[in-house]
């Protein structure tokens, strides 16, 4: 599943990177944004939802820009993610998106990973 949308200003694209029995690996790179985020936000809940993958990681290392409306739709997807006992999270961040979240304190709360996926993966 591959997402391109572009605007004038912004360009998002959301695609499954890879897949394990145990980790779907989701790709976001460009802005994510006030026009940008309801895609991402329906790409990842889609997955989810026709998919139901035990843990989802998040590559957001291409990432160029990370507004409050994609800090929502993170939690968001993380939120329909539990619901159906799925574990999501951040696997890879830029640098800009791992100083957002860790400025308002959703490092934690969001599973941003360090080290690739193997915290994403434990229970």
């Amino acid at each position: 599943m591959v997402f391109d949308q572009r605007h004038a200003a912004t360009q998002l694209t959301v695609e499954v990177r890879d897949r394990t029995p145990d980790v779907v690996t989701v790709g976001i790179s460009g802005e994510l944004d006030r026009e940008t985020c309801a895609t991402a936000e329906r790409v990842i809940t889609e997955l989810l939802r026709t998919e139901r993958p035990r843990c989802v990681a998040l590559d957001m290392s291409e990432v160029t820009f990370m507004g409050a409306d994609g800090i929502h739709v993170l939690l968001i997807c993380r939120q329909s993610a539990e619901r159906l006992n799925c574990r999501l999270g951040i696997s890879r961040a830029h640098e800009r998106v791992r100083r957002v979240l860790t400025m308002v304190c959703l490092d934690d709360v969001l599973t941003l990973a360090t080290d690739g996926l193997k915290p994403l993966t434990r229970r």
